[in-house]
């Protein structure tokens, strides 16, 4: 999606810029996005890209298509379902455990 970048780092903070955007929260301004991304000493990068780096918002969306995002967001999914029936197995392990100590 982001190969018509000529630079590198464009392309590295256009991927982090997209995660920070399909990440839950929110606030999508820059500092509580590169928080939530672990990209907290970065924040001064994240920022320039956005405001500074020359692309064309028009010709990102079309680079790919819709496919490469769709792809994404399937795969978002699918990790956040798993992590969430993970967390409820958990939580009733935790709860059983919890009961049988009494």
């Amino acid at each position: 999606m982001f190969e018509p970048f000529a630079r590198a780092d464009q392309r590295r903070w256009g991927q982090v810029y997209l995660r920070g955007l399909l990440l839950d929260g929110r606030r999508k301004s820059v500092e509580p996005t590169a928080v939530r991304l672990g990209e907290d000493g970065n924040r001064q990068a994240l920022a320039n890209f956005i405001t500074t780096s020359p692309w064309d918002a028009a010709q990102v969306r079309s680079a790919g298509g819709v496919e490469p995002l769709e792809a994404a967001l399937a795969e978002w999914r699918a990790r956040l379902s798993a992590r969430g029936r993970a967390m409820v197995s958990g939580a009733a392990e935790l709860e059983a455990y919890l009961r049988a100590r009494g």
